[in-house]
């Protein structure tokens, strides 16, 4: 009889690991052909733990094709915009097959400072345009992820109930750092969003540099970003699609 609940225990304890196994994700396994061209708008404001909501930003996210150096790639081009930091831009050109990256540009009017970031194949280049300065560093290149277009591919994962996968990423420019992201497929839930209800899959995006997590919800028609949580001692920052 114990023989037979050990082999029990064992079985539930396999079947068990196989369903959080984790993917690690390259540019081999992603379904590029789920990244559309498109506009989307989201609001990004903070929810105290009182229930006052405190305004954040504006953040527009652009998705186009195009050609990079004679090779098709999407660029994803995210403004954000208030009346505290006026106007925030950074591009991305990654390569349309695979998500590599291949050059990451900023404009951050609020620290005075303009980024160019080279995606080669043995090294990354960045380099920071200030006023009357320019810093330049490099860094081995192992294959990795631009974490700034993270929410994109997301998009392009093979979603399935309780998934794993592993993304290792870079934090490109002046605050260079590698940062590993781990999307955890919690299930499917529907938001109602101005009386539409719309059905999602719910994800937990955890960065394992700043052991923090937020609740993702990408709508299953599409796989594009609906809503952001992020929770921090009773206070909630949100980022959610402007739906109309």
């Amino acid at each position: 009889m114990r023989k037979l609940v050990l082999i029990i225990v064992v079985l539930f304890c396999c079947i068990n690991s196989n369903a959080q196994d984790t993917i690690n994700v390259s540019f081999k396994n992603l379904n590029t052909k789920k990244i559309t061209p498109s506009t989307r708008n989201y609001v990004q404001y903070v929810e105290h733990a009182d229930g006052h909501i405190s305004f954040n930003t504006l953040l527009n996210k652009k998705i186009e094709k195009v050609n990079f150096n004679n090779k098709k790639a999407f660029l994803i081009v995210q403004k954000y915009q208030s009346e505290q930091i006026g106007i925030n831009i950074d591009s991305s050109y990654i390569d349309a097959s695979t998500m590599a990256p291949i050059v990451y540009n900023t404009d951050i009017a609020t620290l005075g400072y303009k980024e160019k970031v080279v995606f080669g194949d043995k090294e990354i280049i960045n380099k920071t345009v200030y006023k009357d300065s320019i810093k330049t560093s490099t860094a081995i290149n192992k294959d990795f992820f631009n974490v700034v277009v993270v929410d994109e591919i997301i998009s392009a994962l093979p979603l399935e109930n309780d998934k794993v996968f592993l993304l290792k990423c870079v934090n490109p420019g002046l605050n260079f750092f590698e940062d590993d992201i781990v999307v955890t497929v919690l299930g499917k839930e529907t938001l109602n969003i101005n009386n539409n209800d719309i059905k999602c899959w719910k994800l937990k995006v955890y960065n394992t540099l700043s052991k923090s997590s937020t609740i993702n919800w990408y709508a299953e028609d599409g796989l594009y970003q609906m809503k952001m949580l992020f929770n921090n001692n009773g206070i909630s920052f949100i980022r959610a699609l402007l739906y109309i």
